[in-house]
């Protein structure tokens, strides 16, 4: 039985590769891949720096997927007031290293497509 990307980001992905691999041609993956990296940690942060408009259920969806696959991680300070954070881990570095080769080989044939 296959599992659509849509039901693994609600039920979160454990332990497996492809589907690891597929979140990153789901909606806004890519985009909080690189945010994190770039230093935002909290939702509001990383909204911004997506610079999507993304709302934050579906924001939360990816992140949790995120995290789900070992990509990033996730830390509660209780406060007050709450305050919940994200960081890439080493697999979410090496992934973002795979994002961006990809952007690269994308660009690269885009534009000799175009010519």
């Amino acid at each position: 039985m296959t599992t659509s990307v849509d039901e693994l980001i609600h039920q979160g992905v454990r332990d497996d590769v492809p589907h690891c691999l597929q979140l990153l041609t789901r909606g806004h993956s890519a985009a909080v891949l690189r945010a994190i990296a770039a230093g935002a940690s909290d939702l509001r942060e990383i909204r911004h720096a997506t610079g999507l408009a993304v709302d934050e259920v579906s924001l939360l969806a990816v992140l949790r997927a995120l995290t789900s696959c070992g990509a990033a991680s996730r830390s509660v300070d209780p406060g007050p007031p709450l305050h919940v954070r994200y960081r890439l881990t080493a697999a979410g570095d090496e992934l973002l290293e795979i994002v961006s080769a990809a952007a690269v080989w994308f660009d690269r044939w885009a534009a000799e497509r175009n010519r």
